[in-house]
């Protein structure tokens, strides 16, 4: 009786494994989400379901609760590249680029094909590891001249390294533009693609040539127009511009597919904050300092949000948060007056005195 029902229960479990494969390759993910639970619950020792529920989880952008599930498996997985790489990208799509650099490290050391060591490099690239970066890049460039991403990351990673040597009064700045000028002068001479495109772009902005960035950017999402990163880029020009109908209005789409971005939640919030929807930016601001709480940025709006709504409670822990990116002293005038309404008649002079000393240097400066 026992082995008829251990035969029947595993026989469920083929079920379920079939209709959850099933669901995700037509890209049901929720469908597939449930079964691969369904499955890791019903299997705790084994790993495998555990992994494919991850799969499942990025695809639906749900990237924490993948997050959460690859930590769980480490050591059971530890031999397996596609693993490490999974969890990688995690914390790449999370914003947390150093914390992507061992994982993926370890991927490109069990097996080193050329989308693990690209992903490495651009994780060292994004944490600001820009020697590394650059190696990397150096690598795969050789091995595919033709590769416009890897050309793209060799000439970003070069020119970091001469802005930060310019910046220490260095002299390999020098050598670094030189390099950087040699990369991207192969890359304009590769056919169009979106590569050249983005890249010009990010010089646009640099230089503070919003608009020429844009124009730049929808260039590249005619050539790539599936590709998310391309449009959050796009978005963040348009937000960078002022243009917030048009970029709310591709965040939105963003944020549904993504919502695990802090960057996009906050963006999207700030955008319908300046549009005058002020209670439907709070969950966005909320999600994004819940994702990072890190990000200052997002903490100071959401403080200011909450302030408009009459909510002073609930914006003072994060105006207070958000106090290390003051340069003018305006937040410690909002913190001033939300210190005020609580009756807390010392912090507020404080605050204000703070505000006035602030203000002075800002325009002692211009």
């Amino acid at each position: 009786m026992l082995a008829t029902l251990t035969l029947l229960a595993m026989d469920d479990l083929v079920a379920v494994s079939s209709r959850a494969k099933a669901a995700l390759l037509a890209g049901r993910y929720d469908e597939a989400i449930g079964a691969y639970q369904q499955l890791a619950k019903a299997l705790p020792q084994e790993s495998g379901p555990r992994l494919n529920l991850a799969v499942a989880l990025d695809a639906a952008g749900r990237h924490r609760e993948a997050l959460t599930n690859l930590e769980a498996i480490r050591t059971a997985q530890a031999a397996n590249p596609g693993f490490w790489y999974l969890l990688g990208i995690q914390y790449q799509k999370l914003q947390q680029p150093a914390k992507a650099v061992e994982p993926l490290e370890r991927a490109c050391k069990l097996q080193p094909n050329e989308q693990f060591r690209f992903e490495l490099a651009d994780a060292y690239l994004a944490s600001g590891a820009y020697e590394k970066a650059r190696t990397e890049f150096e690598r795969i460039t050789r091995e595919r001249p033709d590769s416009a991403k890897s050309l793209q990351g060799l000439a970003l990673s070069l020119l970091a390294i001469s802005r930060e040597a310019h910046r220490n009064g260095g002299d390999p700045g020098r050598a670094s533009s030189r390099l950087a000028e040699k990369a991207l002068d192969r890359l304009a001479a590769l056919p169009p693609s979106a590569e050249v495109h983005e890249l010009l772009a990010r010089a646009l902005e640099d230089a503070g040539r919003n608009e020429e960035a844009v124009t730049q950017l929808r260039d590249a999402l005619r050539m790539a127009p599936g590709e998310n990163r391309l449009r959050g880029l796009l978005a963040g020009a348009l937000w960078h511009g002022r243009h917030y109908d048009e970029a709310a209005s591709t965040f939105a789409e963003l944020v549904k597919a993504e919502p695990d971005r802090a960057d996009w939640q906050y963006q999207f919030g700030d955008c319908l904050f300046n549009l005058g929807k002020v209670e439907e930016a709070v969950p966005h601001l909320q999600k994004a300092v819940e994702i990072n709480p890190g990000l200052l940025t997002a903490q100071a709006v959401l403080g200011r949000t909450l302030m408009q709504l009459g909510n002073d409670k609930a914006a003072l822990p994060h105006l207070e948060k958000a106090l290390p990116l003051d340069t003018d002293g305006a937040i410690h005038y909002q913190l001033a007056r939300v210190y005020g309404n609580l009756g807390k008649t010392e912090e507020a002079r404080l605050a204000m005195a703070r505000h006035l000393e602030l203000q002075e240097k800002a325009k002692s400066k211009q």
